[in-house]
């Protein structure tokens, strides 16, 4: 496994690693970062992912999308602080209680994982089949990250006083593309997702508000794309490797800005027109086209003063949990629109109508990777040392990705500690113990 960001040995202080900044040309020996990702190089990593801010941002950027809108589109894309000037939050409680308000937009970004709801019951009344609704001692907490966070039939939703806003943003230099950067294997894994307020399809019984979209971009060890994941209606994502003629690029160079085909009202991701055409569902088919001047230029400036399209205004880093920057939204463990139900029956099936969880609910892919002094990832800061430079036993919540099967791993903590196994993947919130020998 290759180490990102900082590659020279650490200091044990307690419970707290302290790394060594070392020089430039002890960094990145193990993967070829771009010479252009590392003018005004710095080390800072602010989120603990293991990945220097400044050299994710440059990679983020360097292969942002661009999104083609269907020329008919008419639900516009917006950013998150635009959609939370916009919204209530209210909470659900679905057991025939009804929902509550909870406070009123605008929404501050740095509130949103602050609050905390009482779960209601239904007591029976003597005179059936009327009841009374009453809260619990029960909390139901709008910070993804603690275990009381989120049940089906109690949590929090957003949801606009006024249809307006389910239009978007008409001003497509507000529109903003969050990316999410993360190690894996010798590589790095950029997931880019772009909001929608609202998601229409065939049967207007089953739009819902709230409409997060990705795709997921995966560079080797030699930083260049190795395969594009395209993501679509919660669907296993349509997989292509970079060199695969399906995948078309932004002014034809290959393996920088890859162009993504959005689906008319649905927002769904896709690979090209062809593909996204044939998708068909419970009755509905997807429909895009390749309007350049609806395409919209994610990263900041690339539109230029000729090129056609619409300019977005740029990428946004998310982070990580433990440090989303500015983002305290992204620890927000509600939906971003109303409920309604989890499906809705149409002649053709059933389809989800509820607004969406935001990007960081997928826990797995989401957290503090702080780095050890030989380049394994550890999750959680969750570091428990013996006495002086004897270490007895290390208790690590720890991530490893894409580990060969029947390797061996060992950690350097002033005694080498050796495991060995089949795989090494122990899931958000477990412990493994590793003994020395």
């Amino acid at each position: 496994m290759s180490v990102y960001g900082i590659k020279s040995l650490g200091v044990y202080f307690g419970a707290i690693f302290l790394v060594q900044v070392g020089l430039i040309n002890s960094i990145y020996a193990s993967i070829d970062v771009p010479s252009s990702c590392l003018s005004s190089w710095t080390s800072i990593d602010y989120d603990n992912d293991g990945i220097s801010d400044q050299v994710e941002n440059c990679l983020a950027n360097k292969h942002a999308p661009v999104l083609y809108l269907h020329s008919d589109e008419n639900e516009f894309p917006s950013s998150v602080d635009w959609y939370l000037q916009r919204v209530n939050l209210r909470f659900n409680h679905d057991n025939g209680c009804g929902d509550e308000y909870v406070a009123g937009g605008p929404l501050p970004s740095g509130m949103l994982p602050n609050f905390q709801h009482q779960k209601m019951t239904k007591n029976a009344l003597w005179y059936p089949p009327f009841y009374e609704c009453v809260h619990t001692s029960s909390i139901v907490s709008s910070n993804l990250l603690n275990s009381n966070s989120w049940t089906t039939d109690h949590h929090f939703f957003m949801q606009p006083p006024s249809a307006d806003t389910h239009r978007g943003d008409f001003n497509n230099q507000n529109w903003k593309v969050y990316s999410h950067s993360y190690p894996s294997g010798s590589g790095i894994v950029i997931e880019y997702w772009y909001f929608f307020p609202y998601n229409t399809t065939d049967y207007s019984s089953v739009n819902h508000e709230g409409d997060w979209e990705h795709i997921t971009v995966k560079l080797n060890g030699d930083m260049n794309i190795d395969l594009i994941e395209y993501h679509y209606h919660g669907e296993d994502p349509l997989v292509y490797t970079a060199n695969d003629p399906q995948i078309t690029w932004f002014k034809g160079l290959r393996g920088g800005h890859p162009n993504v085909f959005i689906a008319l009202g649905t927002h769904a991701s896709y690979v090209d027109i062809a593909n996204c055409n044939s998708y068909e569902e419970h009755g509905h088919t997807d429909e895009c086209n390749g309007d350049p001047t609806k395409r919209w230029i994610t990263w900041a400036g690339g539109k230029g003063d000729y090129y056609p399209g619409k300019q977005g205004y740029g990428v946004v880093p998310l982070g990580e949990t433990n440090n989303p920057y500015s983002n305290y939204w992204l620890l927000y463990s509600g939906r971003w629109g109303k409920p309604g139900s989890d499906i809705a029956v149409t002649p053709f099936g059933t389809l989800p109508t509820a607004g969406p969880r935001g990007p960081a609910t997928k826990l797995d892919r989401w957290g503090v990777r702080k780095v050890m002094p030989n380049g394994y990832v550890v999750t959680d800061g969750n570091l428990s040392f013996g006495g002086g430079s004897d270490i007895s036993a290390m208790n690590l919540d720890i991530y490893v990705y894409d580990v060969a099967a029947n390797s061996t791993m060992t950690f350097y903590a002033g005694n080498a500690v050796t495991i060995s196994g089949p795989h090494f993947l122990v899931e958000d919130g477990a412990t493994l113990t590793v003994s020395a020998p």
